[in-house]
C-alpha cells in the first residue's frame, strides 16, 4: 500500500493480516524534493496516471503464516521488491527489515504451529 503524506513523503507498507497492529510490518519511507516529483514517481511506480488511481480503505493484507508473506521476506532480501526511485531520501525504520533489505541478516521469520 502506498500512503502519501505531507512534506513530499510516501510510505510503502506491507502489513501482516494476522496482526495488523504489530510492529513487525514492513515500511519504507521515501522523501522527494517536490510534490511534482512525488506524483511523477507514484505514476511510474503504479504504471497509472494519478487520475486513474483510487483510494481503497479495505486493502487486502498478506498473512504472515502464508507462503506469500515468507516469499515477501525472501524477495526483500534478494532485492526483488519493487521500490520507488528518484527520491531525495529513503529509509526503512525497523532495524530487522533494514538489515534484511541490506543483506546484513538472513534470518527470515518462520511461524510454526
Amino acid at each position: 500500500m502506498l500512503k502519501l503524506t505531507k512534506n513530499n513523503k510516501i510510505f510503502l507498507d506491507f502489513t501482516d493480516n494476522n496482526n495488523p497492529d504489530s510492529d513487525g510490518d514492513f515500511r519504507a519511507t521515501f522523501i522527494f524534493d517536490s510534490f511534482e516529483k512525488l506524483i511523477k514517481e507514484v505514476e511510474y511506480f503504479t504504471d497509472r496516471k494519478l487520475n486513474e488511481l483510487s483510494i481503497h480503505p479495505d486493502v487486502p493484507y498478506i498473512s504472515s503464516s502464508s507462503p506469500a508473506w515468507l516469499d515477501f521476506q525472501w524477495d526483500l532480501y534478494n532485492g526483488k521488491v519493487k521500490m520507488l526511485e528518484n527520491y531525495k531520501n529513503f529509509f526503512i525504520g525497523d532495524l530487522w527489515w533494514r538489515f534484511l533489505y541490506q543483506k546484513k541478516s538472513s534470518r527470515i521469520a518462520v511461524q510454526t504451529n
